[in-house]
């Protein structure tokens, strides 16, 4: 005011360093630093000097406020100024930070604020308790907040004020307005628990309403007009005392005792539908809301002996249960063990075999369970159709080299010790053999996917290949008429050049196909002859009836 003020000075980027005050006209003479300043209540706001000159009680427009994180908004509800954890941002021009929170002394912000309307809008959900100073309020300025209370100082000459409040469900709240207007009362305060609704308070000359669904206890002047109360219950073998609903006024404490009767224990005492654990008493502290307490008490069981109630097998455990005697509960669960299975004779579900685990399995006569386990793969071998040097003639190719392999593997490569003479490869388990226009000896060597080895040596010539044995040709066969036999020479070496040929003495009796095929028309005899180079051999073949 006239006698009073403060002077605060900014360096050369517009922050306020300094300060001084002058009493009566007078100067102290002396600056003080700023940082040295204990923070202000509201009634040290109105001494500050603000940027648009000299102090008076009509050009305050700021705002103090505890939370570390808000908004502020105008009357068009755009963002005037953000704070997120102390740090200010100021999305208007206007807007200009006076201070910001002191460390040292744990006060609030102090932001001046050019609108004559604004919103505030708290983010710090740490702030139970949101205190909002400001001045030259306009009409139908608010707070809305997170908290669970909010204390609203307006020192200004407005007609209305209001708050919004938005509480979770349940949420208590607390609404306190100061006013020095005269015909405005010095403090009127609301409590109540919010539905989860936003809820909007209105003082006008000292008169309350609200809009929204409240459940509001009103102290006007600190007279409680309504109070709290607790509900209390104990359930079935004990009590708690006090007991029913008992009336509490806010702020106060109310202890409660809970006691067992004789063969019951404490099982477990709620709070709000929250266990506590077993405790004898409980005491509600600085109560700000209606409040539910129950206690649960147990028996004392005297048990029996117990009794089988499901039988043990070998698939399924047995169950013995036991009983009080008094109240007839069941208090006690016990395992039996299960029976041992009657195991049948392993078989074999799945082959082993070079690349893949065999599989047994088992049946119980009794239950039917399957039980498996897992067989060991089989070793790998290679064996071939032949097994003597392998002559060739010059630029031959041979299809006639067969490898027999162990279940599951595969011909891998086919390697020559020397390609010019002769090159090998495969197609499933036949060894192909394609001899080099070069005479001379090399070594085939075929390697199985499994591991396994063989080698066959090969001998390249000029001339043919011939035969020098026919074998695997019975000599006598007898069928019966339409029956059919196939034969099955085998030709040594099986490289021969030669063409396989067969030949019947009685085409009336039997035919044979250039395949070795028989089949047996009329009864009589006819021989086969199967020729093959220089090299020939019969078979005798009766045909009956």
């Amino acid at each position: 005011d006239a006698n009073r003020r403060i002077t605060l000075s900014k360096d050369g980027s517009g922050k306020y360093i300094s300060w001084k005050f002058d009493i009566n006209g007078y100067s102290a003479g002396t600056n003080y630093q700023f940082a040295s300043i204990k923070y202000m209540t509201y009634e040290n706001v109105l001494r500050i000097w603000n940027s648009r000159g000299e102090i008076s009680d009509t050009s305050l427009d700021l705002l103090a406020i505890n939370a570390d994180s808000f908004n502020v908004y105008d009357v068009e509800d755009n963002l005037v100024l953000q704070v997120v954890d102390r740090s200010v941002t100021f999305n208007n021009a206007g807007a200009e930070e006076l201070d910001v929170y002191d460390e040292a002394t744990g006060g609030d912000y102090l932001i001046y604020l050019p609108s004559r309307y604004y919103r505030v809008e708290n983010k710090d959900v740490d702030v139970d308790v949101l205190d909002v100073s400001m001045t030259n309020v306009e009409l139908g300025a608010c707070v809305i907040t997170t908290g669970k209370e909010v204390r609203f100082v307006v020192e200004d000459r407005s007609d209305l004020n209001e708050v919004i409040i938005a509480p979770e469900e349940d949420d208590a709240y607390q609404v306190v307005f100061s006013s020095s207007r005269e015909g405005q009362a010095a403090k009127v305060q609301v409590n109540g628990i919010g539905d989860g609704s936003e809820i909007c308070i209105k003082m006008d000359g000292g008169e309350l309403s609200t809009e929204g669904t409240v459940n509001a206890m009103v102290n006007v002047n600190g007279e409680i007009i309504n109070g709290l109360e607790i509900s209390a219950e104990a359930g079935t073998g004990g009590t708690i005392f006090p007991s029913g609903i008992v009336p509490t006024p806010r702020g106060a404490t109310q202890t409660f005792r809970i006691i067992p009767n004789a063969h019951y224990t404490i099982q477990d005492v709620l709070v709000d539908g929250v266990s506590v654990g077993q405790v004898k008493e409980y005491i509600f502290d600085k109560i700000t809301q209606d409040h539910k307490i129950k206690a649960v008490f147990t028996h004392e069981h005297m048990v029996d002996a117990g009794r089988i109630e499901k039988a043990p097998t070998c698939s399924r455990e047995g169950d013995k249960i036991y009983t009080c005697k008094i109240c007839g509960k069941v208090v006690k669960h016990e395992k039996i063990i299960k029976k041992s299975h009657t195991w049948g004779a392993w078989y074999v579900s799945r082959k082993a075999s070079v690349t893949v685990y065999g599989e047994e399995k088992r049946t119980c006569k009794t239950c039917g369970i399957i039980q498996s386990r897992k067989t060991s793969k089989i070793a790998a071998t290679i064996s071939l159709n032949t097994t003597e040097t392998l002559p060739l003639k010059k630029k031959q190719k041979c299809k006639k080299v067969i490898a027999t392999l162990a279940s599951g593997d595969t011909i891998k490569k086919v390697v020559s010790s020397n390609n010019k003479i002769v090159k090998g490869s495969a197609s499933g388990n036949i060894v192909i053999l394609k001899a080099g226009s070069k005479t001379g000896k090399a070594t085939i060597t075929i390697t199985t996917v499994g591991g396994a080895k063989t080698k066959l040596k090969i001998r390249v010539q000029k001339a043919e290949v011939e035969t020098k044995k026919i074998t695997n040709v019975p000599k006598k066969i007898s069928l019966k008429v339409g029956e059919r036999f196939t034969l099955k020479p085998k030709i040594i070496p099986l490289s021969s050049t030669a063409a396989l040929k067969y030949k019947t003495s009685k085409k009336s009796v039997l035919t044979i196909s250039k395949k070795g095929v028989i089949k047996a028309k009329k009864v009589g005899k006819a021989i086969v002859t199967v020729t093959c180079g220089k090299k020939k051999v019969k078979c005798t073949v009766t045909i009956r009836k």
